[in-house]
Formats: C-alpha cells, sequence, structure tokens
C-alpha cells in the first residue's frame, strides 16, 4: 500500500510523516491552493527530511512528489531539478500531449495523474486517460473527487462507481483520494482496494497545517487495511 500525504506546507509535519513511515508527501506549487509554499519552502522541508534520513540510516526518505496545476513545463522543470522531487503530479487541466512534453524532459522522475472525477465525468477522464497512455506510461492514477473551480483538498469523496468503472480496463495504479481520514480510510481500502490511498485535508487541523496524531492514525489504518486485504 502506497501511502501519501499530500499539501505539506511545515517542516515538522513533514519530519512526522517520515517518521510515521509514510510512503510520499506531497508539495504544492499551485499558487490559488490553501497549501501553496513557495520553491524556497519546499527546498527547506526536502533538505530537512534529507539530512534526517542521512543521520538516521534506519529512516527511509519518502518520495517528495511537486503537485502542479496547468503549470508551465519550463516552470515544473526548473522546480523538480532545483528541489529534486522524485516525481510529478499534474493535478489540472493538461493535455496528454503536455504532459508527454513535461516527462520527456524528466527522465527517471515518476509521472503521477490526477483525475478529478464524478460519475457524469468519468468516461471523459477515462478517454483521456487512454490517449495519456498511448503516449507515455503514467506510474499512478490519482482519483479524486470533481468539485466545479477547486483542485484537490476539497474533503470530498469519490463516487463509489468511478473505481468500479477503472477497473473495466487495463490501468495504471489507482490512488484514491478526496475525503479520506483515518476513520474510513480502513473501509474505503477494504471496498475498493486501490494501489494506494491519498490524504490532505482529512489528516490537518487547518488547510495546510497537519495533525500530527491524524497522520499517524491515517497511517496505520491504511498499511492494517491493506495487510487485511
Amino acid at each position: 500500500m502506497w501511502i501519501k500525504i499530500c499539501g505539506i506546507t511545515r517542516t515538522d509535519d513533514a519530519m512526522v510523516a517520515m517518521q510515521a513511515g509514510v510512503d510520499a508527501i506531497g508539495l504544492n506549487f499551485f499558487s490559488e491552493s490553501k497549501r501553496f509554499i513557495s520553491r524556497d519552502q519546499a527546498m527547506g522541508i526536502a533538505s530537512s527530511l534529507r539530512e534526517a534520513a542521512a543521520v538516521q540510516p534506519a529512516q527511509r526518505l519518502p518520495e517528495l512528489i511537486g503537485v502542479f496545476v496547468n503549470a508551465g513545463t519550463d516552470a515544473i522543470v526548473e522546480t523538480v531539478q532545483a528541489i529534486g522531487l522524485t516525481g510529478v503530479q499534474f493535478h489540472g487541466d493538461e493535455t496528454p500531449e503536455q504532459i508527454q512534453l513535461c516527462m520527456e524532459r524528466l527522465p527517471g522522475t515518476k509521472c503521477i495523474r490526477a483525475l478529478r472525477v464524478s460519475a457524469d465525468r468519468i468516461a471523459d477522464c477515462l478517454a483521456s486517460l487512454t490517449v495519456l497512455q498511448r503516449l507515455i506510461r503514467p506510474d499512478a492514477i490519482v482519483l479524486d473527487a470533481f468539485v466545479p473551480g477547486q483542485y484537490g483538498g476539497t474533503g470530498r469523496t469519490v463516487d463509489p462507481s468511478v473505481p468500479a468503472a477503472w477497473r473495466l480496463a487495463p490501468r495504471p495504479p489507482l490512488v484514491l483520494a478526496g475525503g479520506l481520514t483515518p476513520e474510513n480510510v480502513a473501509r474505503v481500502i477494504s471496498a475498493t482496494a486501490p494501489w494506494g490511498v491519498d490524504t490532505a485535508s482529512g489528516v490537518e487541523t487547518s488547510p495546510g497545517i497537519k495533525d500530527h496524531t491524524k497522520m499517524r492514525r491515517f497511517i496505520e489504518a491504511a498499511r492494517r487495511a491493506s495487510a487485511g486485504r
């Protein structure tokens, strides 16, 4: 089970997530997001995590995933290289061709495509994904709840019919997001059997401010549910 805590804005939150065994943290570079951080802030978080992992060999460094919404290719490439991000999450309205162009300039970097889905949008989203799969091979797909005008972190859950429709054709590994909390993540994993889970608002006290106890509980609940499945 791949577990990602998204919307990290503070070094101490990132450190707790790493110590709790999270697989990835998301750093949000969308300026209109409540969880936006600057490149300098992200560099500080990344440096602190690397330093901590270096002095504690048993401590596994999580993947550093940059979350971008309709950003230019040059801006994405420069940010990935400056910080040393291990993955790019495209969370906007990027076309398959734009994603392909960006990833061709970032060999070895994980490509994650986020789809904001609802029952009435699933066909269009999957059609776009099919085009993307012809061009490149995404490492994972995040299914997030569609809320008009908002790009993630809404706290809304994904319509239950969406994961079922997803499995009707060969697809990249599925990461489920949208409204996941320590209280419901085990049930969602049991019901949908995703490859991974992703949360932001579900482990917060306010946007961008993580609750350390909730993060630990979320990770523990997801691990237990995955092991039980």
